[in-house]
């Protein structure tokens, strides 16, 4: 019996060091319904960029995210159902910003 664990067979993911800019924001929700990201923690994104969408029960969009400035998304709500005013996602502008 072999009793080291098994490799894994491809690169699930790779941390990398990220600095940001001491400003970072957060979105809260303007209303209640079902957030559909259109991003994931990690990625970068340009101004004006769809970050996601919130749509009610039915699937109607209520609300549609972009991205207000060039940045990286540093985390977002994990869940499907989000209340308003709770917060949505959080943002950074990296230092060294290819955009």
């Amino acid at each position: 019996m072999n009793s080291r664990p098994a490799k894994p067979s491809k690169t699930i993911f790779t941390w990398r060091a990220l600095s940001c800019t001491s400003r970072m924001s957060f979105f809260a929700e303007p209303c209640t319904g079902c957030w559909y990201p259109e991003k994931k923690p990690g990625d970068r994104f340009q101004k004006g960029e769809k970050l996601g969408e919130i749509r009610d029960y039915f699937g109607r969009s209520l609300f549609t995210e972009t991205a207000p400035t060039d940045g990286v998304l540093l985390y977002q709500c994990a869940s499907l159902n989000i209340i308003e005013k709770g917060p949505m996602v959080s943002y950074g502008v990296p230092t060294d910003n290819p955009f």
